[in-house]
């Protein structure tokens, strides 16, 4: 008979990202940053992750269908283009 314990911990483990979901994300990031530098040089001023996957409390996709990863890019605009435009 499965213990509330157990069956909290087996719910737990169920909700944190496995090692290879992590290192798709890895590689995912490493190459959205390397294909902004190169394409926008220094029209980008910075570029950076926030949300959960920053904070940890993301869900993996086979608990959460919508689950991503935020992602900020700040351009330099010095032309003062609209949103859609870049």
């Amino acid at each position: 008979m499965e213990t509330l314990n157990t069956h909290l911990v087996a719910v737990a483990r169920n909700l944190i990202l496995t090692d290879m979901e992590n290192g798709r994300i890895a590689t995912s990031i490493s190459t959205l940053q390397s294909k902004l530098n190169i394409y926008f040089g220094n029209e980008v001023t910075k570029h950076f992750r926030f949300g959960s996957s920053v904070r940890e409390t993301i869900l993996p996709r086979k608990v959460d269908e919508g689950s991503d990863i935020d992602y900020m890019v700040v351009f330099n605009n010095q032309y003062q283009y609209k949103p859609a435009t870049l």
